[in-house]
């Protein structure tokens, strides 16, 4: 698909969008879209353009969505926020709501402000949680003791296993760096 230029988009901007209309996607590839700091939509992947009807010069402030987009972009924008994540309810065309978890990445892009906005649905959410719920019952099953720090050596997981040897709760120890957590 070969984009007009009629969004006035610059000449790299359409650049940047044919090579994305480009890709191939995997069937279950959740809907991304790229869309500037007035809610215009720049680009819409395979996924958005069948599952929600979005499309390259739809408005995203026109959906009728809780919380309102136009609101959330405004307050994002004034509070210099780069990323943000929420829930979304979207009202499709026969009038239903539907949950989604909504993801915004805000990128300066040739002087200008876009947002790549992700949109998951809650069943991807509620897998993902059930499979860590069972990896959790798992360690806890075999008494199996583990930490789970980041980079930066901050403590964010500790088994009961690993609380029960150490008589620590994860509480005491949440987010502190492991060298000063256990002195």
């Amino acid at each position: 698909m070969n984009l007009k230029n009629t969004l006035n988009y610059s000449y790299f901007d359409l650049d940047i969008i044919n090579k994305f209309e480009t890709l191939e996607e995997f069937p279950n590839t959740k809907p991304i879209l790229l869309s500037n700091s007035n809610g215009l939509i720049l680009y819409a992947n395979n996924t958005g353009r069948i599952k929600h009807n979005f499309k390259a010069g739809h408005n995203l402030f026109d959906l009728f969505s809780e919380p309102d987009l136009q609101t959330l972009f405004g307050n994002l924008i004034q509070n210099k926020i780069s990323s943000f994540c929420t829930d979304l309810i979207l009202k499709d065309d026969n009038d239903y709501y539907e949950g989604y978890l909504l993801n915004l990445e805000r990128v300066i892009l040739n002087d200008e402000e876009i947002f790549i906005v992700f949109i998951d649905s809650q069943d991807n959410r509620t897998r993902l949680t059930s499979r860590v719920n069972n990896y959790n019952q798992a360690l806890e099953a075999v008494n199996v003791g583990v930490m789970l720090a980041d980079k930066n050596g901050c403590i964010h997981y500790l088994s009961t296993s690993f609380e029960q040897f150490l008589r620590i709760k994860i509480e005491d120890v949440y987010s502190k760096k492991i060298s000063k957590a256990f002195q």
